[in-house]
């Protein structure tokens, strides 16, 4: 990203076509938002600000949020993996349900419950098979395996993440070079879809 006198040069970052419309120099920045961002293990909450753009042709707006961050999501895409591969962890112990994991294997003030460790289950395991064709590309996964019960989706999660060269539990390492390297790729979040894309083939 060039900056010059302050100003950040967008047409560096985004190029000139519109991500909305396709039309030629067609966005311009707009005022941009701050988003509330949660990490978990140590548990910090924190505001990042977001920039903004708005496409001339039809007034949709999209936004260059981190690819670390999953789209309508406060929790960093590091937290919910981590989360997820430590409720994977545990069932291979016996551990019990989601629900046991989130109160008893995650910080109390996260305020994560188990089933809004499913609902991140599901986010994972939709991101990874609705990019399974380019991730197959640089590993070797598996394929999607639907109509699974929750301790099979664990695994398979947590297949793709060995496959993915992400290790985790207790800390997570390899998936920031995970997540660039896709979104660099294909100019998609691995995890959630931005706005601009909700319906998209």
């Amino acid at each position: 990203m060039a900056v010059g006198a302050g100003r950040v040069d967008w047409r560096l970052e985004l190029g000139t076509d519109c991500p909305i419309c396709g039309g030629q120099d067609c966005w311009r920045e707009i005022a941009p938002y701050e988003r509330k961002v949660i990490e978990l293990m140590p548990y910090r909450e924190g505001i990042i600000v977001v920039a903004r753009f708005q496409c001339r042709a039809t007034g949709k707006t999209f936004s260059l949020l981190p690819y670390w961050l999953a789209p309508y999501h406060q929790y960093t895409v590091r937290s919910i993996l981590l989360a997820v591969l430590l409720a994977a962890a545990t069932q291979e112990n016996g551990f019990g349900s989601l629900f046991c994991v989130a109160e008893k294997g995650l910080e109390g003030d996260c305020r994560a419950t188990g089933f809004l460790l499913g609902r991140w289950l599901k986010l994972c395991l939709s991101g990874l098979h609705r990019e399974h064709a380019e991730l197959t590309r640089w590993a070797a996964c598996d394929a999607p395996r639907p109509g699974l019960g929750v301790r099979d989706r664990l695994q398979e999660l947590a297949g793709y993440c060995r496959a993915l060269g992400i290790r985790g539990p207790p800390g997570i390492l390899g998936l920031d070079e995970v997540l660039e390297r896709h979104a660099r790729t294909t100019g998609r979040f691995l995890f959630g879809t931005a706005s601009q894309q909700r319906g998209a083939p």
